[in-house]
């Protein structure tokens, strides 16, 4: 993208986790964004925007799209799944 999705003047953080993958050895790519340690006394929200979708050109080379997922570890329970998407998402 040329800008972000909200203001069009900000930041925005990309991640490649498929391409080349017909090309290339290393398939289901995987890339971590880590907070530092939060404590979190009382509920909190976490939102952001993101995309997944899937080029036509990929249908050729038989590639789905992943999965996108927000984790938390807790020292008592470790990690758990709080959200995820798979697959095309649409544009």
């Amino acid at each position: 993208p040329s800008e972000d999705h909200t203001t069009g003047s900000g930041y925005y953080l990309f991640t490649e986790a498929d391409w080349p993958r017909y090309t290339s050895p290393r398939f289901n790519k995987l890339h971590q964004l880590e907070s530092p340690l939060l404590s979190l006394q009382q509920d909190a929200t976490l939102s952001f925007f993101y995309h997944m979708h899937t080029h036509n050109m990929y249908i050729f080379y038989h590639m789905d799209m992943g999965t996108l997922s927000v984790e938390v570890n807790n020292n008592e329970t470790g990690w758990s799944t709080l959200w995820s998407r798979t697959g095309d998402q649409g544009n």
